[in-house]
């Protein structure tokens, strides 16, 4: 691995703190600037996630006029810097959970993307932090990935405009130096933006450029990742037979290069569309192999997610006992890492199965307070749904 390839992915590659890469007061001079924007982003970034790209990427996939212009940022010898980089990445893997191919960093739906259970207001400030020493500095590539983490952070917080922002301007700034597959992740965010306000013919758009951008490098992690962003599109607008079809891909294209975040989202996405055409036993088969492997790698936004799948397919099935456990589960979950879409979500379906069990007052609460969520968030429409079914 070069160090241009792990600095180009710097913003999706590191995941959780360590002693490699402790925030410190930025040194004298152009490399410890550098070391100071290395450090502030390799604190925090998003574990897929949710999020495109990977650790150790086996092809080449940086692109050849950047890597000078790396080197040159740098100022170091080559082989001292190599080392120094693996070292630092391999110190850190047994804390992500993941596998050293980097697959389980992956993470294709941001709309649930979250930041590994992190603290939210920390990690915005680590990568302001990184983007205002890269500015200092003129490393447009370093620029390009934070703004690419602060994009995912809005991403989380639902401010889908500040979101949407950020992305932008991480992809002019990847055009401009010729990184495709930076491009490729910055698109990938952008339509995980659009199909979040629902604009689903925008969300496609951005998945296919950087499906196209993927296949172009040979990133197969990167092709699972945009093919599982428009299964979740064509989800969003009903079309279920072409989400599943993506979904599968997806899966097919994580195991094959070992991604066990990869393949719990695909299975969650399978779960879904397999719930939506009223196969409810297919649904809680994805689901709990979702949930298990959510387990396995500590990803708690995803435990939320596949119990709230399985809450919602015992309550279609009429066992509201059971819904109401999931979705009180999922619930603590969303809470503990403040991802107020997944608690609206949450908080629709407990009361929906209150309703169930003819408890009104409860119902009322529950339908009462996601409304309420769901209009801090901009989701209107869910938030008249809600409104309506209050007893």
């Amino acid at each position: 691995m070069s160090v241009g390839t792990f600095f180009r992915e710097l913003g999706p590659a590191l995941t959780r703190q360590s002693p490699a890469f402790q925030p410190r007061a930025p040194s004298v001079g152009r490399n410890g600037a550098l070391a100071a924007a290395v450090a502030a982003v390799g604190r925090f970034t998003p574990a897929f996630t949710g999020v495109p790209g990977a650790i150790l990427h086996p092809e080449p996939t940086s692109a050849e006029p950047t890597r000078p212009y790396l080197f040159d940022l740098i100022g170091a010898d080559r082989s001292g810097a190599i080392r120094s980089v693996n070292g630092a990445i391999l110190s850190r893997a047994h804390l992500t959970g993941a596998d050293l191919t980097g697959a389980d960093l992956s993470r294709a739906d941001l709309s649930e993307a979250d930041l590994s259970g992190a603290d939210l207001g920390a990690a915005e400030e680590h990568y302001t932090v990184a983007l205002t020493l890269y500015q200092q500095i003129g490393a447009r590539l370093g620029q390009a990935n934070a703004h690419l983490g602060l994009g995912w952070a809005a991403q989380l917080r639902a401010d889908y405009g500040a979101a949407e922002e950020h992305y932008t301007v991480a992809l002019t700034l990847y055009q401009q130096i010729g990184d495709r597959l930076g491009q490729a992740n910055a698109h990938l965010g952008l339509g995980a933006a659009a199909r979040s306000r629902s604009d689903y013919g925008a969300a496609e758009e951005h998945y296919t450029v950087a499906l196209t951008l993927y296949q172009q490098i040979g990133d197969r992690l990167g092709q699972a990742n945009a093919h599982h962003g428009l299964g979740a599109a064509a989800r969003s607008r009903s079309d279920y037979g072409a989400a599943e079809e993506h979904y599968t891909v997806a899966l097919t294209l994580y195991q094959q290069i070992g991604a066990r975040l990869g393949q719990a989202h695909a299975h969650l996405g399978l779960g879904w569309a397999a719930r939506l055409r009223a196969d409810y036993g297919a649904a809680e088969e994805h689901y709990t192999v979702a949930l298990t492997l959510y387990q396995q790698i500590g990803d708690r936004l995803g435990q939320a997610n596949a119990h709230l799948g399985l809450g919602a397919a015992a309550r279609l099935r009429g066992d509201s006992g059971v819904a109401e456990k999931h979705c009180t589960v999922a619930l603590t979950l969303y809470q503990q890492i403040g991802a107020r879409l997944g608690q609206a979500n949450a908080g629709l379906m407990l009361g929906e199965t209150a309703l169930m069990q003819g408890d009104n007052a409860s119902a009322r609460k529950w339908l009462m307070q996601s409304a309420e969520l769901y209009e801090t968030i901009g989701r209107n429409k869910d938030a008249a749904n809600a409104r309506e079914q209050v007893p």
